[in-house]
């Protein structure tokens, strides 16, 4: 799992990452995404603030995933 960022964003400054980027290093590494969940979403995030802020505290939209190595 990760914090959502925006592509428009200093995702670095803010500790959060565009998922696509997650997406293709894990393929990249040879492993495959097994599965995703929107259990951690939060649509009414804001992007444009660090995950540290007080008020957005365990409240950030995240994405979550499973990979698996290939056999």
């Amino acid at each position: 799992s990760d914090h959502v960022g925006k592509s428009d964003f200093d995702n670095a400054e803010l500790h959060r990452i565009v998922p696509s980027k997650v997406l293709a290093l894990v393929e990249q590494a040879g492993f495959e995404i097994e599965a995703q969940s929107e259990l951690l979403r939060n649509p009414n995030d804001d992007y444009a603030r660090s995950i540290f802020d007080d008020d957005l505290r365990y409240k950030t939209d995240r994405f979550l995933l499973r990979a698996v190595k290939p056999r």
